[in-house]
């Protein structure tokens, strides 16, 4: 599934980048959603493989920070460095605007969560929730970012990471939940979906940031992928690849995600025809391109676009305004993010797989010998 999760990520470079394009694939929302649903996919598939165990629970969560922080730590750097750079010659402080002028409004317990939660990830969700109280210096509960000022998710200098916050939650309990029977899966993911429904209906809160950044609700798109999981464990992974529907599913769900801005539903109800395809079509995917060499390789570079391509966009804006290429802003940042996250993946993916695969192999031989004893 590396070519589905390298298109989920250009679907959010291009709603960041030129959100009024013809082309704008999934959009910004679905495509998250899509990949909280192949999140749960997987996390199903290693925990059953390769995490079971004693000892199993610290190295799989080990194993996650050492996937997904040394990158975000890297692009985090630079985008700080590149908003001091911004500052120092074109006198735009860039993501730092924020801080310089209300830093200084800021109570020291606040000022420590935004330095933490920038640094570790956890708890960049609830700043979508939140409003800044300038009597106070403190942050406090807000229904509507939008309608606050200013917006606190602006604090984010990696503002896309939110999702990864969610992430992180969903590690953390995952290894309680995906094991178990799917009726419980079941029940879980339909109080998931109640809630939403309820909070939607009894309070209108159903528009951002309630659509997709508040876990309790985002925790059913994550089992969804589980049961998606769970009924492709039901039968060997050749009955999928020979099975007469693999085509039509995996051809609808292509069509549906390079259209999807074209679909005549309304917003809502498109998007859960979408995941219920989505629901099906990645079993088919999972089965087809699992001993792909190419489609493994494409897929690498769907986390370094994801997470680097808004510090590209920052720091390619002002020369295009003054080359007046906004006209091929889209490329551009498209083929520069490339070129990033090529980077990326050779000098800090690739040499941290080979530690995290090594490790998973220790793990395996150490279990083995207790055995044997």
């Amino acid at each position: 599934m590396g070519v589905l999760r390298t298109v989920l990520a250009l679907a959010v470079l291009v709603v960041h980048t030129e959100p009024t394009s013809r082309l704008q694939l999934t959009g910004g929302m679905a495509a998250v959603q899509c990949f909280f649903m192949i999140s749960g996919f997987y996390m199903a598939l290693i925990l059953e493989k390769k995490y079971s165990g004693p000892g199993g629970y610290k190295l799989f969560i080990s194993n996650r920070i050492l996937r997904l922080y040394p990158i975000y730590l890297v692009v985090l750097a630079c985008t700080f460095l590149a908003s001091l750079a911004s500052y120092w010659l074109l006198d735009n402080p860039g993501k730092l605007t924020l801080y310089f002028e209300y830093w200084g409004s800021i109570d020291w317990t606040s000022r420590l969560y935004l330095v933490l939660t920038n640094v570790f990830l956890l708890g960049q969700d609830a700043l979508f929730f939140s409003q800044l109280n300038l009597s106070t210096g403190t942050f406090e509960f807000a229904p509507d970012f939008h309608t606050t000022s200013p917006e606190c998710f602006r604090f984010l200098f990696v503002v896309q990471a939110w999702t990864l916050s969610l992430e992180l939650m969903f590690y953390l309990i995952a290894p309680f939940i995906v094991c178990r029977r799917v009726p419980v899966i079941i029940a879980i993911t339909a109080a998931s979906l109640a809630l939403r429904g309820f909070v939607a209906n009894a309070f209108g809160l159903f528009e951002d940031p309630w659509s997709y950044r508040f876990f309790p609700f985002e925790l059913a798109m994550f089992l969804l992928g589980t049961l998606a999981y769970k009924l492709y464990s039901r039968s060997p992974a050749e009955s999928w690849v020979q099975s007469r529907w693999r085509i039509p599913v995996i051809a609808v769900f292509a069509l549906f995600i390079l259209f999807y801005t074209y679909v005549p539903l309304e917003s809502i109800p498109r998007r859960w025809v979408f995941y219920s395809i989505a629901f099906f079509a990645i079993p088919y995917l999972f089965a087809s391109t699992r001993y792909s060499k190419l489609d493994a390789k494409i897929g690498e570079y769907s986390y370094p676009i994801y997470i680097s391509h808004m510090l590209v966009l920052y720091s390619t804006e002002p020369f295009l305004r003054k080359l007046h290429l906004e006209n091929f802003k889209l490329i551009i940042v498209a083929v520069a993010t490339f070129l990033v996250s090529a980077a990326l993946i050779r000098w800090i993916s690739e040499p941290l797989e080979k530690v995290r695969q090594n490790r998973v192999a220790l793990a395996k031989k150490n279990r083995v010998a207790v055995a044997v004893q």
